[in-house]
């Protein structure tokens, strides 16, 4: 038996999954509907390109654990925050670019904060 609340969460992933598939698909088209720091191409090959990012501010989470456990944890906390559960209660609108690295015994995830926020 399911809890509103687990519902709720199941619900607001699926969105927010879904909406990370669109964006990533329209990327792939050439269309850009998220927020994106600035930056130069250095270097450019025929699959891959060498960039310079100007600053930009994230929030993080840092986790232990396989990776699979590391990014759903990381995940949940991060998608929270963005879905309001912040100090000010403001939802954020989804950017890019979305980090999971492993750090050590550790798993890293970070979101873009966009610059309006700042």
């Amino acid at each position: 038996m399911f809890f509103i609340g687990e519902i709720m969460y199941s619900f607001k992933k699926i969105i927010f999954l879904g909406g990370i598939m669109i964006t990533s698909g329209c990327s792939l088209f050439g269309i850009q509907t998220e927020e994106q720091p600035q930056y130069k191409v250095l270097k450019k090959d025929s699959n891959k390109e060498l960039r310079l990012y100007d600053s930009y501010l994230v929030i993080q989470t840092q986790t232990k654990g396989t990776y699979k456990d590391a990014q759903n944890k990381d995940f949940r906390i991060l998608a929270g925050y963005i879905f309001g559960d912040n100090k000010t209660g403001e939802k954020i609108s989804m950017t890019s670019p979305v980090r999971q690295y492993q750090k050590g015994d550790n798993w890293e995830m970070t979101f873009m904060i966009p610059k309006n926020m700042i």
